[in-house]
């Protein structure tokens, strides 16, 4: 049910309350090895829905734990996936609230159609953007939950606190030296270009410390 896009939201929400049942954790281990939690890493890295961005990240922070306890060799093998996700959380740009529509009248339509394209999309917020997924994946990607309004982005503050915890060395190697953590590990690269453009080493490390250690200090 994963493959229809519009699925999705219904999906994570039904995960989130069925893992949160008592009993959940009795069949942790099923799940840690089953495609449909590498389904779940997919969506945080390839889908462009902030609200399904929120509901996938607050699962996965509950499940990482139960994981860590339950299933210790099958969560190892998700820490590529898991560390890429956190890059795309701590990278994502918010969606830009939509200009209203009004109709342009002849005067104005003379008036602007000696303008350039430079000029009109100055000062224009950037957009979502995401990489190219693999070939070899077979996703469709979901762009927006969502018409109306702009949307925020997804706080990457408490499921760095469970990265972290679980795995500091790997967290820290990544977030200062990106290429070169996922290079030395061989991470199959989830997207169709390298990872000098994948992953923008300036933007993360300068994105890490304002949306991490920004949210630390003041949740402390």
């Amino acid at each position: 049910c994963f493959t229809l896009p519009t699925s999705r939201l219904q999906l994570l929400i039904l995960l989130n309350s069925y893992t949160s049942q008592p009993t959940f954790p009795e069949v942790a281990v099923t799940m840690a090895s089953h495609r449909l939690t590498t389904t779940i890493l997919y969506s945080l890295l390839f889908d462009n829905s902030s609200t399904v961005a929120i509901v996938a990240l607050t699962l996965l922070t509950k499940l990482l734990p139960i994981f860590a306890v339950k299933a210790t060799e099958q969560l190892k093998r998700h820490v590529p996936l898991l560390v890429l996700v956190l890059a795309r959380v701590v990278c994502w740009r918010e969606r830009p609230v939509p200009k209203p529509t009004k109709p342009v009248s002849d005067a104005d339509s003379a008036s602007e159609s000696g303008r350039g394209t430079d000029e009109e999309e100055e000062g224009l917020p950037e957009e979502m953007y995401t990489p190219p997924i693999h070939e070899d994946i077979t996703w469709e990607r979901l762009e927006q939950t969502f018409l109306a309004g702009a949307s925020s982005a997804p706080s990457p503050h408490r499921y760095f606190t469970v990265l972290y915890y679980l795995f500091p060395c790997n967290t820290i190697r990544f977030l200062r030296y990106p290429i070169r953590y996922v290079t030395d590990i061989q991470c199959e690269n989830p997207y169709a270009l390298g990872w000098d453009e994948v992953l923008d080493e300036p933007q993360l490390k300068s994105r890490s410390e304002v949306r991490i250690c920004t949210e630390h200090t003041v949740s402390y």
